[in-house]
């Protein structure tokens, strides 16, 4: 996971001088006039996470610096980028080109001179690792997770399919990125679920055959000592339990309630397995809650019967979102522009998990009351990303403290 410490930037949108920010964990927003430089700032910081300079030589700015900390290395990361580094070597390979060029015209009076590429160079990103040099076994990563999500809303091609992104309609561009951001959470759920699951029928096994699972510490998944059970379940209380957990792997209890019952009450050994069952129910309740509260927030904020259908099981993990009015499906072309770009942000802030969500103009085609509920909407979906937030909207910035908003 990985979130933005500070940044510096020179000569941001034509302005003198170096703009120098340290940014907060939670939420910033970055607020000011036409031209002051907000979407050029989110491009850079973006651009930097992304390892990624090939955009920059078009940007108002002369050069930047920015600090941002990766929880998997534990260390911090400084990227710097210069515009007058990146002129030294165009301007250094030219005059390379050019002397290349006059030295193989004196060899043969047959070449085709041509003028010398005029295209310069982008140059890269010069990139610092804070702290203790990497183990052998570490690896640094080039490009950190993060979310940025443009003016246009517009993410990359989709190279897996025959169709190109040009070849889209608006309406078949905006299905196909919200089921991608879907699928990949999805993905990454499914797969924590699992693994829970896993290491709790370790331990289960472990009850039933005596000893400890062999796992007990190869997923970082927080459980009681199996020594222990839950004396609050009752018989009852662990019947539905079990069926229910049962039910959800597409599983029936082969036995009736009479004699669950009994040797739930006889063997200790049984209660301590209802106990455990319990504790992974918590675990995938706990994975599961960012989605819940994604489709309450939608249901809360949308107009109408509508309600969000999060599809995709373990069994078919690729899912695709649906919309429905009532019991019927409506499609997803069907939604208004501000209803797609409110289910679009706040899924992206559901999948970016605990890293940083970049945002030009959040209020894009939302009514006023739903720009003043938004920020507070995306953090209950998810209250552990980094927001940058670039606006002109004061509504937007009701709920946020003050020190949260940086005006350029």
């Amino acid at each position: 996971m990985t979130y933005i410490v500070s940044f510096e930037i020179e000569g941001l949108a034509g302005r003198p001088g170096k703009l120098q920010k340290s940014l907060h964990r939670k939420t910033n927003i970055f607020w000011g006039l036409n031209g002051s430089g907000k979407t050029t700032l989110l491009k850079i910081l973006a651009a930097a996470l992304r390892n990624d300079a090939s955009e920059l030589q078009s940007l108002p700015f002369q050069s930047a610096t920015v600090r941002f900390h990766s929880e998997r290395m534990n260390r911090d990361v400084v990227r710097s980028y210069s515009k007058r580094s990146v002129k030294r070597v165009a301007r250094r390979s030219k005059s390379i080109q050019r002397n290349r060029l006059q030295q193989e015209m004196l060899l043969s009076d047959e070449w085709a001179v041509e003028d010398p590429d005029d295209s310069i160079d982008n140059g890269s990103w010069t990139t610092i690792i804070l702290g203790e040099p990497l183990e052998e076994s570490e690896t640094f990563a080039t490009r950190f997770a993060h979310s940025f999500l443009p003016i246009a809303r517009i993410v990359a091609p989709d190279r897996d399919r025959g169709q190109t992104w040009v070849d889209l309609t608006p309406d078949e561009r905006f299905v196909r990125q919200v089921n991608s951001v879907w699928s990949r959470y999805n993905s990454y759920s499914l797969a924590e679920i699992r693994d829970v699951q896993q290491f709790g029928l370790a331990e289960i096994l472990a009850i039933l055959f005596g000893g400890r699972s062999s796992t007990a510490f190869s997923i970082d998944a927080p459980s009681e000592p199996l020594s222990l059970s839950d004396p609050e379940i009752d018989s009852k209380q662990a019947w539905q339990l079990v069926s229910n957990f049962l039910r959800a792997q597409n599983l029936y209890l082969p036995l009736g309630r009479k004699d669950f019952v009994q040797r739930y009450d006889e063997r200790e050994e049984n209660r301590r397995v209802v106990s455990r069952i319990e504790e992974i129910a918590r675990q995938v309740d706990e994975i599961l809650a960012p989605q819940r509260e994604l489709q309450s927030v939608i249901e809360d904020m949308y107009i109408g019967d509508k309600h969000l259908e999060l599809k995709g099981t373990a069994q078919r993990p690729v899912g695709a979102i649906e919309v429905q009015v009532g019991s019927e499906a409506i499609p997803l072309t069907s939604l208004s522009s501000g209803e797609r770009q409110l289910l679009h942000i706040l899924l992206e802030t559901l999948a970016v998990r605990e890293s940083t969500i970049m945002v030009d103009e959040p209020e894009l085609s939302l009514h006023v009351e739903w720009q003043t509920r938004l920020v507070h909407s995306m953090r209950r979906i998810n209250a552990d990303a980094q927001f940058l937030l670039a606006t002109h909207s004061p509504e937007l910035m009701v709920d946020v403290d003050p020190d949260c908003v940086f005006e350029l």
